[in-house]
């Protein structure tokens, strides 16, 4: 978010910072991001790629309304001049909603929230050459069998979202 903070980690906070600026482009970065671009790349960003942002990452109809408030006035305070701030105030939210359930409420954990697992079920070609091949593997150098790896919704995952993925095609 602040160039000053990112030179700071580069020149004293990195043991390799050197490499890092040679590897890569952060230390050419001269913008600053806005908290808007911020939550964006926090929330929104890892939502569309993991090909979620229908359920995640907005507050639109139809998405979960997870909302996190933190103890921090960007009117108040330039964001930019004091990082430890942002990060300290990033670091503890004050509320924080999720699945329409409070999780943090005055800055204390209240809940563990309803858990979900996602997991993908992803449907191939199958070779049975390959399935042989991996069935003898088994055989020989596991203790377990195949089915210990197995996931079904209702034997090992408690309160599954399974996301379907056709990959025979």
């Amino acid at each position: 978010m602040s160039r000053a903070a990112r030179e700071h980690m580069l020149e004293k906070e990195l043991k390799y910072g050197d490499s890092v600026r040679s590897t890569c482009y952060i230390g050419e970065i001269d913008r600053e991001l806005t908290l808007f671009e911020i939550a964006q790349m926090t929330r929104a960003g890892p939502a569309k790629v993991l090909g979620l942002s229908h359920m995640f990452g907005s507050l639109r109809p139809g998405c979960e309304g997870d909302v996190a408030i933190y103890p921090y006035n960007p009117e108040a305070i330039d964001p930019s001049r004091d990082p430890e701030l942002i990060e300290r105030a990033f670091s503890n939210a004050q509320y924080l909603i999720k699945g329409g359930e409070m999780i943090v409420r005055e800055g204390d954990i209240v809940s563990n929230g309803s858990k979900r697992t996602f997991w993908v079920d992803c449907k191939t070609n199958e070779n049975p050459q390959v399935q042989r091949d991996i069935s003898e593997k088994f055989k020989r150098f596991y203790s377990v069998t195949e089915a210990n790896y197995e996931v079904y919704a209702h034997h090992y995952v408690p309160n599954p979202y399974v996301i379907e993925v056709d990959a025979s095609r």
